[in-house]
């Protein structure tokens, strides 16, 4: 599942001490609701109240309350009566059985009427004509649940609603849950594994959809799909990973990186080498200072002169400047952006195949690249953090999954400060998410020997961060993939 399909509501709540008929009220008002269930009613997204309409509920609470003889007209202060909370929700759907073959519905109503309140269960189909088929709304509500049974469920958490669709499968109780919020669906499986334990056997894969319902954006801009797609970056890309020549590479795009060219006394180092030299071609390397105000450039003899002198031929002197070797300006912003990160991610993709050679018990479900997420949910501006690689891998004997994200940087010297990086930009709510940390660099700066570190979160509360560093993709990719087993086995 992708929670960022998923459709989006508006969620309205009366939070009371006194008696209020919130569906009599909003009918006052010709609110366009989807359900009412208590105290809370769901709208469409688009049919949420704006703040004139909310005004308009808030005094016709008040008219009525007022009527009913429930408040006095002189009490001025309603913040301890009620007060009104709103707020648009992605809905999140999680499903697992309940391994238990003598359960039945009605236990499982009374399992729900222990933990909160049903508001109402019946056959699923029974909920369509009010729900669904009953008016002209068109996003699904409850059609896409997919169970014969379907509960009304409410929690004493805010906009604490959720459908609960069960029925017997396989001898198995199957059950979905579709909440509005990812702590009302944590704290709905917490309370089935409390009662029903080692019996709870999940489908989805709660800390998966709990990273997507983060995330905001996708990948890279729409102009540099060129950059990254077309033949001559591909093929740079294939040669990079030719082990043999590691070193002539790593020495090569060290001054690429560093200056963007090579001078003629550091391309004699390596061109005998035409896998690495067909990438390079000849420039002229100009200093500004020393020009004129005007250049001419000459296709016969390939040089430039300064024009002194219009009017004096004899003053147009020849400008030899500095020959250097470069790359095409497209290729040379390739590897400035993108390059170490396909580098990396083709790196990642060897070890699953590796695995699935080896018949290894650990398999990628998932492997997404270049995700940003929001993991600071209280932040003001969104501070975004940039995953490069992400997977989710499964160890099929022992059935548990690990998320981990797996991020390159061009220079080890940069995991010193790898701890603040994350730290600064997850907050430790979704701390628990991640298995472990994986930062992948190209160049060996300091020669770094510091190779893990614990990222710290609270006192007793640790993740592991781990440092793959090496030009040499071959051996690249078995420290990724040592990484990646030491965190699964963690």
């Amino acid at each position: 599942m992708n929670l960022i399909n998923k459709s989006e509501w508006y969620l309205l709540e009366i939070i009371r001490n006194v008696d209020v008929n919130l569906q009599k009220t909003l009918d006052e008002i010709d609110a366009e609701y989807r359900l009412v269930a208590g105290d809370i009613a769901v709208f469409e997204s688009s049919n949420g109240l704006d703040q004139d309409k909310l005004n308009e509920l808030n005094i016709n609470i008040v008219r009525n309350l007022r009527k009913e003889n429930i408040i006095s007209n002189d009490n001025e202060d309603l913040d301890d009566v009620f007060s009104i909370a709103d707020s648009s929700k992605k809905e999140v759907i999680f499903t697992f059985y309940i391994n238990d073959e003598s359960l039945e519905d009605e236990q499982l109503i009374d399992f729900l009427q222990i933990i909160g309140f049903v508001y109402e269960y019946a056959p699923e189909h029974e909920h369509f004509y009010n729900l669904e088929y009953k008016s002209d709304f068109r996003t699904p509500l409850i059609h896409n649940i997919r169970t014969q049974n379907l509960a009304i469920f409410l929690s004493q958490r805010k906009f604490g609603l959720s459908f609960i669709g069960y029925m017997k499968r396989d001898n198995r109780m199957f059950i979905r849950i579709k909440a509005f919020d990812y702590d009302e669906i944590l704290a709905l499986i917490k309370e089935f594994e409390n009662t029903f334990k080692e019996k709870i056997i999940h489908v989805d894969n709660l800390a998966w959809e709990y990273l997507y319902s983060r995330k905001f954006s996708n990948g890279y801009r729409i102009t540099d799909s060129l950059v990254l797609e077309n033949d001559l970056t591909k093929q740079f890309l294939k040669t990079t990973k030719n082990s043999e020549f590691a070193d002539d590479f790593s020495y090569t795009l060290n001054l690429l990186l560093k200056r963007g060219y090579l001078n003629e006394i550091e391309y004699s180092e390596i061109s005998n080498k035409k896998i690495i030299a067909k990438f390079l071609h000849p420039y002229v390397r100009i200093q500004k200072e020393k020009l004129a105000d005007f250049i001419w450039f000459s296709n016969i003899t390939g040089k430039f002169y300064n024009e002194a002198n219009y009017t004096d031929p004899k003053r147009i002197q020849p400008y030899e400047g500095e020959r250097i070797y470069s790359l095409t300006d497209d290729l040379l912003y390739y590897i400035r952006s993108h390059w170490h990160q396909k580098f990396v991610e083709a790196a990642v993709e060897k070890v699953q195949f590796i695995w699935e050679q080896e018949d290894s018990p650990l398999i990628m479900l998932n492997f997404n690249t270049d995700e940003q997420f929001d993991f600071l949910s209280n932040s003001v501006i969104r501070a975004t953090k940039d995953i490069d690689c992400l997977i989710r891998v499964k160890n099929k004997e022992s059935n548990n999954e690990f998320i981990i994200p797996i991020e390159s940087k061009r220079n080890s010297n940069e995991f010193k400060n790898f701890e603040k990086e994350i730290i600064d930009k997850i907050e430790r709510r979704y701390s628990s998410i991640f298995s472990g940390f994986i930062m992948v660099a190209y160049f060996n700066k300091e020669n770094s020997e510091v190779n893990e570190l614990d990222i710290n979160w609270s006192v007793g509360e640790t993740t592991k961060a781990y440092l793959c560093v090496n030009h040499n993709f071959n051996k690249l990719v078995m420290s990724i993939k040592d990484s990646i087993e030491r965190i699964c086995r963690e």
